[in-house]
C-alpha cells in the first residue's frame, strides 16, 4: 500500500524525466549508430554548428573596446543588450581574443575556443549545481535532474551558441528556489541574483511580481532598487557613461524593428504568425501588431488573476510562459526559462493531473530530439514547432486558469463586502 502511495505521489516525476530520457535516447541513437537521416539531429544548432559560438565571442568583439553602442560593425542593431553584459565580455575578451577575432567563426584561434569552452564549462557546472541543490529528494533524482536538464535541446543549443541566457536562467532559478527561504541573507541573495538575470536580459524581473503577491512590499521595493542599480551602473564603465543611454535605446529600437521578423526556429508567440506561410511585411507587421494587443491584453489579465491563486507552481508557470511567450525577438535558446520552472513544479508537492499535464507539456518544451523531415510547419523545424505547439498550451491552460481565478476572486470578494454591509 505504502509503494502504491509513493508511485502516485511521484508519478509526476516519473512521467517528466521518462519523457525527457526518450527524447535524448532518440537524439543519441540515430548518431551513435550512424542511421540514415542521422545528419537530422545536428540541426539542433544554428546554421549546423558553422558559426560555433557566435553569441559568445560577438558581445566580447564588440566590447573589447568598452565602447559598444557607438560601433558600426555589423551594424548598430547588434548592440542592443543592457551595459552589464558588454562590461563582463569587455573583461573576458582580454582572457579570449588574441589572433584578430573579426565577427567570424572562421577566425577563431586555439585560445579563443578554449577560452570559449571553458566559460561554457564554467555556465554548464553553475546551472548543475543550481538543479542538483534545488531539486528535492534523493541524491539519485538530483543526479538524473541535473542530466535530463542539461540534455534538453534548448540548453545544448545555447552552449553551442555561447548566449549569455545562462546568466538569466541561473539567476531566475536561484531567485525561485530562495525567495521563500526563512534564512534572509538567502533571500537578499536570491533578489541580488534575480536583478542580476534581469540586468542581462530583462525579462526575468518579470518574477519578481511573486513578492507583490505575498505583500512582501519592502522587499519588492529592495528588488527593484537592486534592478535599477545592476541595470543602469554598468553604463559608468563604459565609454560615454550615462550619455550613452540615447543611443543605447536607439540600437534596442532598430534590433527590435529588425528581428520582429524573423522566422524559423524561434520561440513565442510570433512563430506562428511568420512560419506558417509567406506574406508581405507589411502584412505580416499588421497580423503582429493585433495578435501582440491580445497577447499583452491576456498577460496583464492573467498577472491580475493570479492575485488569487494560492499555488505557487502556477504562479511560476503563468510568468515563464509569459517569459517565454511575449518578447518580439525570442530566439530558440529562450525556451532555456523552462528549466527553472520544471524545477519548481518538480518539487511542489500537488501531484494532481494538471500539474503532470505541465510537466508532460515543459518536457516537449526542452526535448532534445529532433524530428525527420518533410516539415510539418512551413520554415521551421518540425521539434521547434512541436515545443512551441506545447508552450502555446501551456501559456493558454495556465491563462484562461488565472483569468478564471480573478473574475471568481473578485466576484468572491465584493459577496462578502455586500455581506458585512447587510450585518451593519
Amino acid at each position: 500500500m505504502k509503494d502504491k502511495l509513493l508511485l502516485k505521489k511521484d508519478l509526476k516525476v516519473y512521467i517528466f524525466f521518462g519523457l525527457s530520457a526518450l527524447f535524448t535516447l532518440l537524439f543519441i541513437i540515430p548518431v551513435m549508430f550512424r542511421l540514415s537521416g542521422f545528419e537530422n539531429q545536428f540541426r539542433l544548432f544554428f546554421r549546423d554548428g558553422r558559426d560555433f559560438m557566435a553569441d559568445l565571442y560577438n558581445v566580447c568583439f564588440y566590447s573589447e573596446g568598452f565602447d559598444p553602442y557607438h560601433l558600426t560593425e555589423n551594424g548598430l542593431l547588434e548592440k542592443a543588450y543592457f551595459p552589464i553584459s558588454y562590461v563582463f565580455c569587455g573583461i573576458l575578451s582580454r582572457f579570449m581574443l588574441f589572433n584578430g577575432y573579426n565577427g567570424s567563426v572562421r577566425s577563431l584561434g586555439t585560445f579563443e575556443i578554449l577560452g570559449g569552452v571553458i566559460f561554457m564549462s564554467f555556465m554548464m557546472a553553475a546551472l548543475a549545481v543550481c538543479i542538483y541543490a534545488g531539486i528535492k529528494g534523493k541524491v539519485s533524482r538530483k543526479v538524473i535532474a541535473v542530466i535530463l536538464l542539461l540534455s534538453t535541446g534548448p540548453c545544448i543549443y545555447t552552449i553551442e551558441r555561447g548566449n549569455l541566457i545562462f546568466f538569466s536562467v541561473i539567476g531566475s532559478m536561484i531567485f525561485l528556489l530562495t525567495y521563500r527561504s526563512e534564512d534572509r541573507k538567502l533571500r537578499e541573495f536570491g533578489y541580488i541574483m534575480l536583478a542580476v538575470a534581469a540586468a542581462f536580459k530583462g525579462f526575468p524581473a518579470m518574477l519578481g511580481i511573486l513578492l507583490v503577491y505575498e505583500k512582501r512590499w519592502k522587499e519588492a521595493l529592495r528588488l527593484v532598487i537592486y534592478g535599477i542599480l545592476f541595470a543602469f551602473v554598468p553604463f559608468l564603465f563604459l565609454k560615454g557613461g550615462f550619455s550613452s543611454i540615447p543611443q543605447w535605446l536607439s540600437n534596442m529600437k532598430e534590433n527590435t524593428d529588425y528581428y520582429i521578423l524573423r522566422g524559423g526556429d524561434t520561440a513565442g508567440y510570433k512563430f506562428f504568425i511568420l512560419n506558417i506561410t509567406k506574406r508581405s511585411t507589411g502584412e505580416y507587421l499588421k497580423v503582429i501588431k493585433a495578435s501582440r494587443a491580445v497577447i499583452y491584453a491576456v498577460a496583464v489579465l492573467s498577472m491580475c488573476g493570479a492575485y488569487f491563486i494560492k499555488k505557487e507552481w502556477i504562479r511560476v508557470l503563468l510568468i515563464v510562459t509569459l517569459m517565454m511567450m511575449i518578447p518580439d525577438n525570442n530566439a530558440y535558446y529562450s525556451l532555456m526559462y523552462a528549466i527553472p520552472a520544471a524545477v519548481v513544479l518538480l518539487n511542489d508537492e500537488d501531484n494532481g493531473i494538471w500539474i503532470t499535464v505541465s510537466l508532460a507539456l515543459l518536457a516537449v518544451v526542452l526535448m532534445l530530439w529532433r524530428i525527420p523531415s518533410p516539415k510539418i510547419y512551413y520554415k521551421a523545424q518540425n521539434s521547434v514547432f512541436m515545443s512551441n505547439t506545447a508552450l502555446l498550451l501551456l501559456f493558454g491552460g495556465v491563462c484562461a486558469y488565472s483569468i478564471y481565478s480573478g473574475i471568481t476572486g473578485i466576484i468572491s470578494m465584493s459577496s462578502k463586502k455586500k455581506g458585512k454591509v447587510k450585518v451593519s
